[in-house]
């Protein structure tokens, strides 16, 4: 998994530090499971390239902590 830092194009204030990319099927898969904790400045950015329900959809198997979507 790819990590990218996320910054406000305007201001260049840094808005996620450690921002995962996950493009690809098996890295939206795996996400956050088996993750012990989300650090601060850490997050994820799901990345799908059509509008589609079934393929933008969450789950939280073997995620051990809250999401905010």
């Amino acid at each position: 998994m790819k990590t990218k830092k996320i910054v406000h194009v305007e201001s260049g204030r840094v808005l996620l530090e450690h921002a995962n990319w996950c493009d690809s099927y098996w890295t939206k898969l795996k996400g956050f499971m088996f993750h012990p904790e989300l650090k601060e400045n850490e997050g994820l950015v799901l990345v799908e390239k059509r509008d589609s329900r079934v393929a933008t959809s969450i789950h939280m198997f073997f995620v051990n902590f809250d999401l905010g979507v």
